[in-house]
């Protein structure tokens, strides 16, 4: 299927918004990179069988986009789609100690949400600029956590059969900013399961720790974040600290 042909596909979708030749810079914190050949917004949960369906049978390559974080893109651009998931996708409910997240949701918003609900083990991820979405791509983390220590399961949707499924945690190869998911897995949702906290306020003062650390540490704005992967038994700050290149 030509380009042209997908692009007439998906505008007919409705929830589906269609973009062309859109800057990598406009989606992505590091603000570079070259054009995305196309670009498709699902807007709605109604509109994402549709529109997987018809990016699949295009055949064209495919990137999903979350918050642009950790996302480089060459000058050449990409000459495929790439697929961000709209608002619709950001909520999150929590059910007792159980989460459950859409693939767009800020990493932030949920982190202070379960703490306002009397839950503890997802402090770590107020101070990550990502989506729920990315975060598990990479297994994100920080703070002495990461993903892999309260994910359940995800719903993916893939970008090459144009199918809905659901994953176990299990199933990822969850690993040091690690898993198995590829450029044709796109995180619809995920399920988290945490614990209840004995003692609400200490999940509060974390929070404030973390975000007052990130803001001593990192500047402030549009930043890459932390993307150097820790060499075994040592820091890779403190290695580009000793380096001379902080």
């Amino acid at each position: 299927m030509s380009v042209d042909t997908l692009v007439s596909a998906l505008r007919e979708v409705d929830g589906a918004v269609v973009e062309r030749a859109v800057p990598a810079g406009s989606l992505c914190t590091y603000r570079v990179g070259g054009p995305l050949e196309v670009v498709v917004h699902i807007e709605t949960p109604e509109a994402l069988p549709a529109a997987i369906d018809a990016i699949a049978k295009s055949g064209l390559p495919t990137q999903p986009i979350g918050k642009g974080s950790n996302l480089l893109v060459a000058d050449d651009g990409f000459a495929g789609v790439a697929v961000v998931l709209g608002d619709a996708f950001s909520s999150s409910t929590i059910d007792g100690v159980l989460v459950r997240a859409g693939g767009a949701a800020s990493l932030p918003v949920v982190a202070r949400a379960t703490v306002s609900a009397g839950l503890t083990g997802f402090e770590w991820a107020v101070g990550v600029p990502g989506s729920v979405g990315g975060a598990v791509r990479m297994n994100a983390g920080g703070h002495g956590s990461d993903m892999a220590a309260s994910l359940v399961s995800v719903q993916i949707a893939d970008l090459a059969s144009g199918r809905l499924r659901g994953v176990a945690a299990t199933e990822l190869a969850l690993g040091y900013r690690t898993s198995n998911l590829v450029a044709t897995d796109l995180v619809v949702g995920a399920k988290l399961e945490l614990a209840t906290s004995t003692m609400p306020e200490e999940g509060s003062d974390e929070l404030k720790e973390i975000v007052g650390w990130r803001r001593a540490n990192q500047p402030g704005g549009s930043k890459a974040g932390s993307v150097f992967t820790n060499p075994v038994g040592d820091s890779a700050g403190r290695l580009i600290d000793s380096a001379g290149l902080k």
